[in-house]
């Protein structure tokens, strides 16, 4: 019956190549900005019978970093929507209650799957394993792809946005 604005995430790099995200985008002004800017062109999209996901990519420069720059505009479900649809059914919340770090090709050894997620479930933050194990948890990490020549990607969930940035320090510093 009408248009719904998820949120702003930021891009993270490395090296010039594209690592991941971090959800919701921490500048409050830009966050508004570009959810006002994304809503005008939603309902214009709407008005011609267009209906199902609406993913815009915006940039922001240095230059002038109150003012977004469109960038791109996909009529179709993304990685973004994907993971925030999952952490959204998993946690039983909405987009602007959960935080979420995820990261690709992450360094964890050449080891394979069952190997990598028994490392995980030994990691502990605030005491308790970061390995998600079943849904309803308020917190936690899940491997979202296995590891492949000594990579994976891990994403991080969480209600509380400083368990997300202390699980994201302590996987760090730990290593996978």
């Amino acid at each position: 019956e009408g248009v719904e604005f998820s949120g702003v995430d930021v891009q993270t790099f490395c090296d010039g190549k594209w690592t991941g995200f971090d959800f919701p985008h921490p500048d409050k002004a830009i966050r508004e900005e570009i959810e006002r800017l994304t809503l005008l062109i939603a309902w214009s999209v709407r008005s011609k019978q267009a209906r199902g996901y609406l993913n815009l990519d915006w940039a922001v420069t240095r230059d002038r970093p109150g003012e977004p720059l469109a960038l791109e505009c996909n009529f179709r479900q993304n990685g973004f929507a994907y993971v925030l649809d999952f952490a959204c059914r998993y946690m039983k919340a909405k987009p602007g209650e959960i935080s979420i770090r995820y990261r690709e090709g992450l360094p964890c050894g050449n080891v394979d799957t069952p190997t990598l997620l028994k490392k995980l479930a030994r990691i502990k933050v605030r005491g308790k394993s970061v390995l998600l194990s079943r849904p309803g948890q308020d917190a936690g990490a899940a491997l979202m792809t296995p590891p492949l020549k000594g990579k994976c990607s891990l994403v991080i969930f969480s209600k509380d946005s400083s368990y997300t940035s202390e699980a994201a320090a302590i996987l760090s510093k730990t290593g996978l």
